[in-house]
């Protein structure tokens, strides 16, 4: 059963750094990946809109990567469980982009089979 572990954990590695690619892309204003909501209430903001989404986006990346352990952090301690990996897989797929998303849920599932 400790492979589903080493699985889940390169899918989450990987769906981390989609998600900190796709921020990226929307803060340099290419667009990147479609994320699975528009938010169109943030259209107030005008030319804002994609650096907000970009930096909610590298920051849900980043608290993937930290909770698998590749990214140490003393300030957030996330523990690599199912339940995490759950939650932050939903923020991928709502705020930064649905591969990364999708394979984030992949992982939280592959942990609750564990």
């Amino acid at each position: 059963m400790s492979n589903l572990k080493g699985i889940a954990k390169i899918l989450a590695i990987i769906g981390g750094i989609l998600c900190i690619i796709a921020g990226v892309f929307k803060i340099i204003g290419g667009g990147g990946i479609p994320s699975f909501f528009e938010l169109s209430f943030l259209s107030f903001l005008g030319g804002l809109e994609g650096i907000v989404l970009g930096i909610i986006a590298i920051v849900i990346g980043l608290l993937i990567l930290i909770s698998s352990g590749v990214v140490g952090s003393k300030k957030a301690k996330l523990g690599f469980n199912g339940v995490v990996l759950l939650i932050l897989g939903i923020l991928a797929l709502m705020f930064a982009d649905q591969l990364g998303g999708i394979l984030t849920i992949v992982a939280a599932v592959l942990m609750f089979l564990k």
